[in-house]
């Protein structure tokens, strides 16, 4: 058999064809959970959410993070010891079937510890919100669970 040009055109458009339907199954099967059911109205609202962070961004201490043997502590800022409520958010980017949320209780010397039973290995993204004397705060950190 001779090898022509119109023997390379067809052998180049089945190829093509091949591997745009191979993209198109692939693609088809990555999972795409939205950040949150309700996205677009929190878009729409999140200037309170840029005045939370420029809240927690002033505070003259800062928080401290740290994984330890069995848990994962977070430690407010020295000013902050006592809040009127808030919670952590554990955002999982890839499931959101791992996201976490826990209502933050603080002990006498500002730290919350949350068992690491309660979290899987990887990235997240720690979102802490809470208020005090009727002023909201919000601190955003990408942290990895060992």
């Amino acid at each position: 058999m001779k090898f022509n040009w119109g023997v390379g055109i067809t052998i180049f458009i089945v190829a093509f064809i091949t591997f745009i339907l191979s993209f198109v199954f692939r693609a088809s099967q990555i999972n795409t959970d939205l950040t949150s059911e309700d996205y677009y109205e929190q878009e729409i609202n999140y200037q309170p959410t840029i005045d939370a962070k420029n809240n927690a961004v002033n505070l003259k201490t800062k928080f401290e993070f740290g994984q330890h043997d069995n848990f994962y502590l977070v430690r407010f800022p020295a000013e902050h010891y006592i809040i009127e409520k808030g919670n952590l958010h554990f955002y999982r980017p890839e499931n959101a079937d791992l996201d976490k949320n826990f209502d933050i209780t603080l002990s006498n010397s500002g730290e919350m510890a949350i068992p690491l039973t309660s979290l899987t290995k990887g990235g997240y993204r720690l979102g802490v919100h809470w208020t005090k004397d009727g002023k909201d705060y919000f601190f955003e950190k990408e942290i990895t669970i060992e």
